[in-house]
């Protein structure tokens, strides 16, 4: 509906154009006045373009897959208390790489009466499920007092501004940064009737490595 009402109003706008140009006698007046009709085009075009650009520019440069320091081989991996990974990351990874991967600390989802997160476990397959198909494993969890110093943690931010979207994902051990993977999401326009952007390393894109961020930063210190 939005699409035919703008393509009505471009014949209407470019018809007027025309009859605004039949009413003048002269050339450079039919000139001015055409260039001032289709100046917002141009600007459209020009910003489009150049969002494109700027978007491949800043993939290429920061997107995706960054390993900074290659990190030493561990069977466990913590999840940054104030990220937005939590259990069912937990469980994810356990899932996928036993028996290499053998604990995930991570928060549960809840919160306490105050609003503040609350509930931290260590996440391990019960030993026993594991020996039945894979739908039938069961995850076992133990509450933590505290989380475990030295562990590799596992993040993801996400910084948000007017044109574009970030969201970086880090693996860091006792404040040092190993790898991170970032993707990026830019904007001309966020019209909700018709949204225009591009995104980059997405779990779904071409250039995703056809993998979820949180797997391969996990991967990194399973080999």
């Amino acid at each position: 509906m939005i699409t035919i009402f703008l393509f009505i109003l471009t014949i209407l706008y470019v018809g007027f154009g025309v009859w605004v140009c039949k009413k003048l006698k002269s050339w450079p007046a039919r000139i001015t006045v055409a260039l001032l009709m289709i100046s917002p085009a141009i600007y459209w075009v020009g910003t489009y373009q150049y969002v494109k650009y700027e978007h491949k520019a800043v993939c290429a440069r920061d997107g995706g897959l960054k390993v900074l320091i290659q990190p030493e081989k561990a069977d466990r991996i913590q999840l940054k208390a104030d990220s937005y990974l939590s259990e069912s990351t937990a469980r994810d990874l356990l899932f996928q790489y036993p028996p290499r991967l053998a604990v995930v600390e991570a928060w549960d989802g809840e919160y306490n009466g105050n609003g503040k997160r609350s509930g931290y476990f260590s996440y391990f397959l019960d030993a026993a499920s594991t020996t039945l198909p894979r739908k039938n494993w069961e995850v076992n969890k133990v509450p933590l007092a505290e989380l475990t110093t030295g562990l590799y943690v596992l993040s993801e931010t996400t910084k948000i501004e007017s044109d574009f979207t970030k969201t970086t994902w880090k693996l860091e051990r006792n404040g040092q940064l190993y790898a991170t993977w970032t993707k990026f999401h830019h904007y001309w326009t966020r019209n909700p009737g018709m949204p225009i952007g591009w995104q980059c390393f997405t779990s779904t894109s071409p250039d995703s490595y056809e993998q979820f961020p949180h797997r391969v930063l996990t991967e990194l210190i399973l080999r």
